[in-house]
């Protein structure tokens, strides 16, 4: 009695003090403060379980043990063959029953259906019930797409014996209305009806509760005229409470009280539930005393109805929203007199109308007479609602009391509780107790409970906006990330923490929760990007302002032109070379004004990196739209650092667009080049100034005749001579002069050339062009043409080279997020680590195949252990010879001849499997002859296309006058993956990997005036290392290929490449590794830092490869031809001759080709 007593006391003190509301308070109606507040509810997924119990609960009445023992494997093992040799020694034999049984017990939905395939696989035959089960298994999981395409392939295979029926297609449009997808609930159902499967009255209701539920009321009414004219379906009196129960939720009580007079039209009684929902539906629209008036005819209308608890509590409901407390109190009174026992919610119900009506007399006496009793025990929601109204009545202390009280009595609060207080807390400045309350709502994760109602993100943002003015963003961002985990969402929220973590100077943390805002669709606002761009600059942190910049530019927002360069001054003062190159590259493409002084230091940087090509590339970039660099400045930087070479290019340059010229600095040059006996570039630049008539103030000139007197070109020396101060009255008109500076030149060249007489004949012909376009004052237009050397006789030439790419391009920096959202990651620490390998991959864009369409059509793709090559060989294989047709018919084009002339076809994939082979279909889809020669390459991996090389100048020079069209295409999908931290290599694969395809065009003695070789294929060699095969591994399985990539690689090929290439230098007498061009496979960076570091290359002899791999990532086979597509275009500006062609895969096996620029 003693306890009894103790318990109703502190009841009784919950409502001891009197709800004192201000009278100029607006009284708020309080939110559903527990989700057991619903009184009413049809579900719509009965249909479902009685269907699903017809079929099963017949012959599932016992679990047996076999079938409980095999679950138990399947819940607590990983899928794997060694689970399966389990599952088949417990059970031989498979009984329909067995099979029932099992999936029911199963507790993961992915291994329901990995045991559902593996059943089919080892013979058993699938019933109806089995297909139904599954469906019903993996559409509660909402797995639709392959529960989609489980209903699709059921009829094929169950060859024929389950036929599709309408109830397989409730179950799947009951699950997408349950998911919210109302629109493909509606596809679904048109489709069913366009295969010739009729709706059943179960179809019907499905179909009509999710769209009353959605709100559409006039397709609702569509949908029930169809089912009558053109289905005759009957309604029953499910469809009737369903089409009742909608429109008065949708507050179309009249239009609801219509269908309640129908269902007599059709034989159908009205049944509790049918009130239940009529009267529900008056009482929320204010109707009250209508709804009454229906309860007392219910008697009436049949003996069997009689008023429920449910009644009776929607009836209260009614008349305390009204404010009638009277007449609610006297309905529990005869509810209580008809022997109906009033439940939580009704007390709850009764309770809410109470306070409103500040009747505390009469809730004290409700709580003491239930005590008596014991036929209430307040809830979570009781209290909840005792403490919303004390807090509305400005009695903060009373609430906080009552919240004492719930501990005492071992009721737990939910979300509700704790945000009603701290938001009336934060209103009367109470922060200090409010910040308390917050903390411990933190520290016990009562918002990550399922229990309770949903959490709302803007209840807590009084106390978000106090804390994160106060220094502790992080105590709320803990509280807003469990928020985040609910599903909740807030975009004012995301503000006001990003700018507490601007305010705090922890801009990182700030940058990531833009990236959530991102994620979820919201769009950061212009404030939001400039304080963390300014607070980046502020740290020294130019990399991350600058990825910022670039997510601030696709949220459509126009950062300020003083950003932009403050972000490429701070990139420069970093060191940071081709980050900042790039950044010059997006201002220009986005026609942002440029800074010369910002411009000629970047440069500069890139010339002090040896990033001479990129350097020269953006000058030409920046001249093309208008704007221009202190070239004297970088000429004489050039100078100063010794970078003669480099510096004669600028000067050349500056030249070509009409600059002012510095007579000290030309002086300085030439003299330099001199001193280095780099007499041909010295007087080449001599030359050009002589061209452009700007030579007569120089004072090296002594100095230049000095040095090639001393160097044998006396000729040269003369030509200098004549035009020293002095001997102008030797000098004759350029146009007289004319034959004799072009036998200087000529003898000059021969001189040099030596043995390579036709060498030196194209260099003398190529300045004879150059001359024979000045006029007469020496003005020249344009640089020199390309030299053109002559193919070895019979060696093998590349023709023609073409590329081609998927349609869906991928930056980078939005890979991660794609990434992670497509393959429902909820693991923050590969999320991380997949960001960490994107940047040092130093990959900016990737073309894909997969794309998002791919993923809803085959989810089962990114499901664990999901049994799906043959999807992907469905996507794969067509994809691969799509891309190598598009890449041969740009190869073709550029060749110029009909493809008929092909002899010879060398195609190269690990991206497909099938027989025929992509050969076939290649050749049939161009036109070629049967009697093509096809070789096929399958599985070579990353150094296939240099094997192609190798194979193709094989079959050219042992075959005179054939063509060989060399086709390389891969894609990723055989390898896309789930993330899993057993297998590492996944995320490399995705930071790293790429699409594409490429061919080329192989031929010995190419046709003057019809074919232009670039390059000679002059020797081939193949190795590999022994001992190495698993460190590349790959193994082919039912869930895609499987990829090991050891971390000694990059060592590997470091200890053995200077002998590799060393081999095939020799069959040319070359020595020296930077007098060759090098046309490299990027496997990925670290190979080309090792490789560069062990040859003591100079930095841009790979920038080719550096370039197609930041461009389009590692594309396997295709990689190399990017690089060499490349590399045409720099060495129509270079002399080199002689290069390399390497690649590395799987062997580790080394493949390298000697080759000649022509």
């Amino acid at each position: 009695m003693a306890t009894i007593s103790s318990s109703r006391s502190r009841l009784f003190a919950l409502v001891r003090m009197p709800f004192s509301m201000p009278s100029s308070q607006h009284r708020s109606t309080p939110r559903c403060y527990c989700s057991q507040q619903s009184i009413t509810s049809i579900e719509d997924d009965k249909n479902g379980n009685e269907e699903l119990d017809r079929f099963v609960k017949s012959k599932a009445s016992a679990k047996t043990k076999r079938a409980k023992a095999m679950a138990r494997l399947i819940n607590y093992k990983p899928w794997s063959s060694e689970l399966e040799s389990s599952l088949s020694s417990l059970s031989p034999s498979l009984s329909k029953t067995a099979v029932l049984q099992t999936l029911r017990l199963i507790r993961t939905p992915s291994k329901a259906f990995q045991f559902f395939n593996w059943v089919h696989e080892m013979g058993f035959s699938h019933t109806d019930q089995s297909y139904f089960m599954m469906l019903e298994i993996l559409g509660r999981d909402r797995n639709l797409n392959v529960a989609r395409n489980l209903l699709f392939s059921m009829e094929k295979r169950s060859n024929g014996v389950v036929k599709l029926e309408d109830r397989f297609f409730n179950s799947l449009i009951r699950n997408y209305g349950r998911a919210g997808l109302f629109q493909e609930s509606i596809k679904l159902f048109t489709t069913m009806k366009s295969l010739g499967v009729s709706p059943s009255v179960v179809t019907f209701n499905s179909i009509l509760t999710i769209l009353l539920r959605r709100g559409r009321t006039n397709m609702a009414k569509d949908m029930y005229d169809e089912m009558l004219r053109t289905y005759g379906v009957t309604p029953d009196t499910y469809t009737f409470n369903i089409l009742i129960r909608g429109f008065c939720k949708n507050s179309m009580v009249d239009e609801g009280f219509q269908f309640f007079k129908l269902m007599s039209h059709f034989s159908c009684e009205p049944d509790v539930v049918t009130y239940n929902t009529l009267v529900d539906g008056l009482c929320r629209v204010g109707k009250a005393r209508i709804a009454h008036n229906v309860v007392k005819g219910m008697s009436k209308k049949s003996m069997d109805l009689n008023p429920n608890v449910v009644t009776y509590t929607a009836l209260i409901r009614g008349y305390c929203m009204k404010q009638e407390i009277d007449v609610a109190l006297v309905l529990l009174e005869e509810m209580t007199s008809q022997g109906l026992k009033p439940n939580i919610i009704t007390y709850n119900t009764l309770i809410k109308g109470l306070c409103e009506a500040q009747n505390l007399e009469k809730i004290k006496e409700i709580l003491e007479g239930m005590m008596e009793v014991g036929g209430f025990t307040p809830d979570t929601c009781t209290f909840n609602t005792i403490i919303h109204a004390h807090c509305s009545a400005g009695n903060l202390d009373e609430a906080l009391n009552v919240f004492e009280k719930m501990s005492e009595l071992q009721v737990l609060p939910d979300s509700a509780t704790y945000s009603v207080l701290i938001r009336s807390l934060c209103q009367i400045g109470d922060y200090s107790r409010a910040e308390k309350l917050f903390g411990e709502l933190s520290e016990k994760k009562i918002l990550l409970c399922d229990v309770g109602c949903k959490p709302l993100v803007a209840a807590y943002n009084p106390m978000f906006e106090y804390l994160c003015g106060n220094g502790k963003t992080n105590k709320a961002e803990r509280v807003f990330r469990q928020l985040m985990k609910r599903g909740r969402q807030d975009p004012p929220s995301y503000k006001t923490l990003i700018m507490g973590h601007c305010r705090e100077g922890t801009y990182e943390a700030g940058y990531e929760l833009v990236v959530w805002m991102l994620r979820r669709d919201f769009v950061p606002d212009f404030e939001i990007y400039e304080s963390l761009i300014g607070g980046f600059l502020q740290k020294g942190k130019p990399l991350l302002a600058q990825q910022t910049l670039e997510k601030m530019l696709k949220s459509s927002h126009l950062p300020k032109t003083s950003t932009f360069h403050s972000i490429l001054a701070e990139l420069i003062e970093k060191g940071c070379a081709r980050e900042s190159s790039s950044f010059i590259m997006l201002m220009l493409e986005r026609k942002i004004r440029q800074n010369i002084n910002l411009s000629t230091n970047c440069i500069r940087l890139l010339l002090d990196r040896g990033l001479r090509d990129k350097a020269f590339r953006i000058v030409g970039m920046i001249y093309e739209n208008g704007y221009s660099v202190k070239i004297e400045e970088l000429v004489g930087f050039l100078c100063q650092s010794r970078k003669l070479l480099e510096a004669r290019d600028m000067f050349l340059f500056s030249l070509d667009k009409h600059q002012n010229i510095d007579t000290n600095t030309c002086n300085t040059l030439i003299a330099g080049l001199c001193k280095m006996k780099k007499l041909s570039e010295a007087f080449g630049l001599y030359y050009e100034l002589v061209e452009k008539g700007v030579h007569q103030q120089l004072t090296c000139l002594y100095d230049l005749k000095t040095a090639l007197d001393a160097g044998g070109r006396s000729d040269q020396a003369e030509f200098v001579s004549k035009r020293m101060p002095g001997q102008e009255h030797l000098d004759k008109p350029a146009s007289k002069s004319r034959p004799k500076q072009l036998y200087v030149l000529c003898r000059a060249m021969l001189n040099e050339c030596g043995h390579e007489f036709h060498q030196c004949i194209a260099l003398a012909v190529q300045q004879l062009h150059k001359m024979s376009r000045t006029n007469g004052n020496g003005a020249v237009n344009e640089y020199p043409a390309q030299i053109r050397r002559i193919p070895t006789p019979g060696k093998a030439t590349v023709l023609a080279l073409g590329k081609a790419f998927p349609s869906q391009l991928i930056p980078q920096e939005c890979l991660v997020e794609g990434y992670i959202r497509d393959t429902k990651c909820e693991d923050l620490s590969i999320k991380e680590k997949l960001e960490r390998l994107c940047k040092t991959t130093t990959v900016k864009t990737r073309y894909t195949v997969m794309s998002k369409e791919i993923l809803d059509k085959y989810p089962e793709l990114v499901t664990e252990g999901s049994p799906t090559i043959k999807q992907r060989l469905e996507i794969a294989n067509p994809a691969v010879l799509e891309m190598a047709m598009e890449a041969s018919l740009a190869c073709i084009k550029e060749w110029g001849r009909p493809a008929e002339d092909i002899t010879h076809i060398v195609y190269v994939s690990s991206s497909e499997i099938r027989l025929p082979g992509g050969d076939l279909y290649l050749a049939s889809q161009l036109g070629l002859r049967n009697d093509v020669g096809r070789v096929m390459l399958y599985f070579l991996g990353c150094y296939g296309g240099v094997t192609g090389l190798r194979v193709a100048k094989d079959i050219a020079e042992n075959n005179p006058g054939s063509r060989v069209l060399l086709t390389t295409s891969e894609t990723t999908i055989l390898g896309f993956r789930p993330p899993n931290k057993e297998r590492p290599y996944d995320l490399v694969g995705a930071a790293l990997f790429g699409d594409g395809a490429a061919a080329v065009i192989i031929g010995t003695n190419p046709l003057k005036g019809q074919e232009s070789p670039f390059m000679e294929l002059n020797y081939a060699v193949q190795q590999f290392l022994p001992g190495t095969h698993t460190v590349i591994d790959g193994k082919l399985s039912e869930e895609g290929i499987n990829f090991r990539l050891g971390r000694d690689l990059p060592q590997k090929i470091e200890d053995n490449i200077e002998e590799f290439c060393k081999k095939l230098m020799a069959k040319a007498n070359l020595i020296n590794f930077n007098d060759l061009f090098w046309a490299v496979h990027p496997g990925g960076p670290a190979i080309l830092n090792r490789l560069e570091s062990t040859l003591n290359l100079t930095s841009e002899k790979l920038e080719c490869s550096r370039r197609a791999l930041m461009d389009y990532g590692n594309v396997s086979s295709n990689t190399i031809f990017y690089v060499i597509d490349y590399m045409r275009e720099e060495l129509k500006r270079g002399t080199e001759e002689w290069g390399l062609a390497l690649a590395f895969g799987p062997g580790i096996t080394f493949e390298g080709i000697l080759i000649r620029c022509l």
